[in-house]
């Protein structure tokens, strides 16, 4: 089980398409589908809008997922999601990651391959 598996089920036990849960989350229909087919992950402050608009508890959200704990964290805010802290295994949060750095690359492409093409000129005049 993941994340984007319980979202998909659960949006379609509530029968709300894509599209419409995305106009509740205040975010475009891809990134659902992103979610869903597990290619990125909603984030911590999104966590407690998706609960809310799939009207259910957060927990429900992680239900069947290895390596998630929830504890009742009301004393500390500050590393909680409406007073549970999430604990992912490490391997989700490399994967989160590695993804994050390939969205980037996709954004910086040219700078990147600038910098590359700067270096490369530098390490010739040597």
């Amino acid at each position: 089980m993941s994340i984007g598996i319980n979202i998909k089920k659960l949006r379609e036990s509530k029968r709300i398409s894509q599209e419409e849960l995305a106009l509740l989350m205040d975010v475009s229909q891809p990134v659902i589908s992103s979610w869903e087919s597990e290619k990125s992950n909603p984030n911590s402050k999104q966590i407690p809008k998706l609960a809310d608009s799939l009207n259910v508890e957060i927990p429900e959200l992680f239900k069947g997922i290895p390596n998630v704990k929830f504890v009742n964290n009301q004393n500390n805010r500050e590393n909680s999601v409406n007073g549970f802290e999430v604990n992912l295994d490490a391997r989700n949060m490399f994967e989160d990651y590695i993804n994050s750095l390939k969205e980037l690359n996709v954004i910086y492409k040219d700078e990147i391959k600038s910098l590359k093409d700067e270096i490369q000129s530098l390490k010739g005049k040597k």
